[in-house]
């Protein structure tokens, strides 16, 4: 008997069809795998090296079997800068989960960066770790507080929800009372102006750094997201940049990204409660967040959000020993959920 004949060969712009043809057979439950539109921004139209589409697939006997995506971005830690990716949309069929799986898995860690693994399952974890990588997962916390001033599951809710009211005063005038005056504007679309200067801005430590480019791709052309973008301002100057994400099917506000061009633990906090306050106005029940980043931890903590292991997971690889000297440390770093494609 032949055995067949397996390859892993970079996608084109073509083979959406097939590749269709293999989600719907295989992961047909799975709505923005199939989703043409979501594939096209995502990988057809993502920010990058544009001469390469940042995709392979698992063909065996010519019939796509497996696939696997990935994100690219420059990560910043300070002065250094490295090249990175995050892997998305790994499946394959339970059929070639051994060594073809595999092969396809290497031929993205071959591209030779700095890969960052999120959303992580359990068959994928075990993989990592054999591959080298260093898990973070618990050091990334899953963040909510509920918005309603009232619930019939919890009688005191309306008194939890006014103590929260008024804590949250009484942070906005000592942040008031340390600086001059911040003011807010609250955005449907991305202004390019204040884009061209968000995007010079660097992460606090180390993280993925916001280009225009990248934040105008990743969440103002984003097909799935419903976005709102809070710019904070100090004497007219913009200083920093909320993302929001209304989220209709869990009717809460999801913070996507915190970016900033100095990141003062007041002028976080100010940026955080102001999101809190657009939520309210527009009646949703709950604010929530997932992160890696000791700045918005302590923020969120601050403000009486309630905390737990998030089920994203964070795992990181790097080929270099002094690059990985460099990015193992976990309280260094500031990832947002927007850093992955949950949403």
């Amino acid at each position: 008997m032949i055995p067949p004949a397996i390859e892993v060969l970079r996608a084109t712009a073509h083979d959406w069809p097939a590749l269709a043809e293999f989600y719907a057979r295989q992961f047909s439950e799975r709505l923005r795998l199939n989703d043409a539109r979501a594939w096209q921004w995502e990988f057809l139209e993502q920010p990058g090296d544009g001469r390469q589409i940042p995709f392979f697939v698992l063909k065996v006997d010519g019939r796509i079997e497996g696939a696997i995506g990935y994100l690219q971005f420059e990560l910043r830690a300070g002065d250094a800068s490295f090249a990175a990716i995050h892997p998305v949309n790994y499946f394959v069929n339970p059929h070639y989960k051994g060594l073809p799986a595999l092969r396809l898995f290497r031929a993205m860690l071959q591209e030779g960066r700095i890969v960052i693994g999120s959303y992580v399952s359990d068959d994928a974890r075990r993989l990592l770790h054999k591959s080298g990588f260093v898990d973070f997962a618990a050091h990334v916390h899953g963040y909510h507080l509920g918005l309603r001033l009232t619930s019939h599951t919890n009688p005191r809710s309306g008194l939890i929800w006014l103590g929260r009211r008024i804590w949250e005063s009484v942070l906005r005038g000592y942040i008031g009372s340390k600086h001059r005056p911040l003011t807010y504007r609250i955005e449907n679309e991305l202004n390019d102006t204040l884009l061209e200067i968000a995007g010079t801005w660097s992460p606090p430590s180390v993280g993925i750094r916001k280009t225009a480019e990248y934040l105008r791709w990743r969440y103002a052309r984003s097909p799935v997201l419903n976005c709102r973008y809070l710019w904070q301002f100090d004497n007219r100057v913009p200083v920093g940049l909320a993302v929001l994400h209304l989220d209709p099917h869990e009717h809460a506000a999801v913070l996507l990204d915190l970016t900033a061009a100095t990141w003062q633990p007041d002028q976080c906090a100010g940026m955080i409660l102001e999101t809190i306050r657009h939520a309210r106005a527009n009646a949703l029940d709950m604010f929530a967040t997932h992160c890696m980043s000791p700045v918005v931890d302590a923020v969120l903590r601050r403000i009486g959000c309630g905390r737990v292991t998030s089920d994203l997971g964070f795992m990181l690889y790097s080929p270099g020993a002094e690059s990985k000297k460099i990015l193992a440390d976990a309280k260094s770093w500031h990832f947002m959920i927007g850093d992955t494609d949950r949403y």
